[in-house]
């Protein structure tokens, strides 16, 4: 047999491939780009692009390993150096070609982590957990990611932590059939029936941390671990579902307008965004606000979908419906916008759309 080259672009020793239809992506030898061959006939031959030609800054920490899940939508999933995960949805049928990057809640010691990381990137420390392994296992449903992570959480030993394994859910059930009261934004969470399940040891991995909870949706205080695995105030709630995990902020940040006057592209030209329409799905309370280099919690805004006949304790009311933003003023900006959820709740956005004004000096 013979062996052709495809192209002049080397990919990353030890990170395989993955198929895309008859195209296959691939890390490009420093990690920092990710390329796809689009084969074709014996007289064009293959042809290979850089899909992160719009998002440069996106793989800054080196991709290690790529996987992909297939069902019910392809994503590639890239390791990086830093140990956090990026994925990439592809559907080039769509264009589509979008980027999105996930830091997983806790945070990581390198020097008070037992035995360290293995894969010998880990040397410094993260404000988040990290990710040291990826894999995909089919379901009858889905393809689950799994992924080995590694928190530092002060354990009773000394030793701190150990390894642990977990699925990053497609949150497909949520988008179709999933109540509230099921949802699970909390990272290695531990489900229970009654307050009383906490009583125990369940939320042994987590001692010393703080965790987010959930009692059928309803937003409880954060609590402390113990050291013996229960939370440092009894829960007294008569609810049915409760869960319990690591916190985390979802986070949308658009680019920089690069649109000026008469549809051209300018960059320089300063913006005022004036407000913005935001679609939304299944989606409870979120803030927002114009983000700048300068950005502070102060400068958000709210749009609040609870109304007064939400009783207290309850679930918030999830809004399907388009909302007007109107941020407070920061003057003439890149016209970056922001929105955010912090609860261990949903932020589904389906469409955003800016109106702004431009300086053309």
């Amino acid at each position: 047999f013979t062996i052709k080259r495809e192209g002049t672009q080397p990919a990353q020793t030890g990170a395989n491939a993955v198929a895309y239809d008859s195209n296959a992506l691939y890390i490009q030898g420093t990690g920092k780009k990710v390329r796809v061959i689009t084969f074709g006939d014996s007289a064009t031959g293959a042809k290979s692009a850089d899909i992160t030609s719009r998002a440069t800054d996106i793989l800054a920490q080196s991709a290690k390993q790529v996987i992909e899940t297939d069902i019910p939508n392809f994503v590639s999933w890239f390791r990086m150096g830093d140990g956090t995960i990026v994925g990439l949805t592809y559907i080039p049928q769509l264009e589509i070609i979008a980027w999105h990057t996930h830091e997983l809640g806790g945070d990581y010691t390198y020097s008070e982590t037992r035995e360290g990381d293995p894969t010998g990137h880990m040397t410094t420390d993260k404000d988040h957990a990290v990710v040291l392994d990826m894999c995909t296992i089919p379901s009858s449903s889905r393809d689950q990611l799994w992924v080995l992570v590694r928190r530092t959480i002060p354990v009773a030993d000394g030793a701190n932590t150990e390894r642990i394994v977990e699925t990053v859910e497609v949150m497909e059930d949520w988008m179709s059939t999933e109540s509230i009261s099921d949802s699970k934004y909390i990272d290695s969470h531990v489900t229970a029936t009654s307050a009383t399940d906490f009583s125990s040891s369940a939320l042994a991995h987590l001692q010393g941390d703080t965790v987010d909870i959930l009692g059928d949706g309803s937003v409880f205080d954060s609590q402390l671990v113990a050291s013996d695995g229960t939370l440092t105030t009894p829960l007294t709630s008569s609810q049915g579902t409760l869960v319990a995990g690591m916190g985390y902020t979802s986070r949308l940040i658009t680019l920089p307008i690069a649109q000026g006057p008469g549809g051209t592209i300018r960059i320089g030209n300063m913006k005022r965004v004036h407000r913005g329409w935001a679609k939304l799905f299944r989606t409870p309370n979120f803030k927002y606000a114009i983000y700048t280099n300068t950005f502070s919690d102060s400068d958000l805004a709210e749009s609040v979908t609870r109304t007064i006949a939400d009783l207290y304790g309850t679930a918030p009311t999830m809004a399907s419906d388009t909302r007007e933003l109107i941020p407070l003023s920061q003057g003439f900006t890149d016209g970056q916008f922001l929105i955010q959820q912090t609860d261990p709740l949903p932020l589904n956005i389906l469409a955003l759309e800016l109106d702004y004004e431009t300086n053309d000096n």
